[in-house]
């Protein structure tokens, strides 16, 4: 039943990346349940999670390092024109944080990023670029051994390489 183990680095969608650091099983009125408790350090928390729930919730292993290489291409790839429509865009980019795939949020950053240099962000478009960048920035820190800021300069390095030589959506 159990996924994970302790010491293992998940990725949680809203919170960043966390530590398995227990495993407890506690009875409830409706019987017993098996929960992760996760250690987030970057936010000084402590979450309890069922495990009937992790994968529900989002929460996900660290990408792989056979994944990295795709997120750096993902960065630096033709980017996708994004909803004109505010509320359209924000929910879309939402959505894609919150599965918190490592190449959907490379997408949602390189796209963001190309949007805002095309016509600006509105706040809540510059929030959610920033949430991007961290939990990317996050999780390429621990499978490389870097620090935050080193990840960041690899992802800003990567965006610096984007193709921009054709407008997306006007290529035939």
């Amino acid at each position: 039943m159990e996924q994970y183990a302790i010491n293992d680095t998940i990725v949680h969608p809203t919170h960043g990346i966390g530590r398995i650091v227990d495993i407890k099983h506690e009875e409830l009125v409706e019987g017993f349940e098996h929960f992760y408790v996760i250690e987030v350090p970057e936010k000084s928390m402590i979450i309890h999670i069922p495990m009937r729930k992790m994968e529900k919730v989002g929460i996900r292993p660290t990408m792989s390092s056979a994944v990295f290489p795709q997120v750096l291409e993902a960065l630096r790839s033709q980017p996708e024109t994004l909803p004109d429509d505010y509320k359209t865009r924000q929910k879309d980019i939402r959505n894609r944080l919150t599965l918190g795939l490592p190449v959907d949020v490379a997408e949602v950053v390189r796209d963001l990023t190309w949007h805002e240099k095309r016509m600006g962000l509105t706040k809540a478009d510059s929030d959610l670029l920033s949430k991007g960048l961290t939990l990317l920035a996050d999780e390429i820190a621990v499978i490389q051994s870097i620090d935050t800021a080193d990840a960041t300069d690899i992802i800003m390095q990567a965006l610096a390489e984007m193709d921009v030589e054709t407008p997306p959506d006007e290529d035939s």
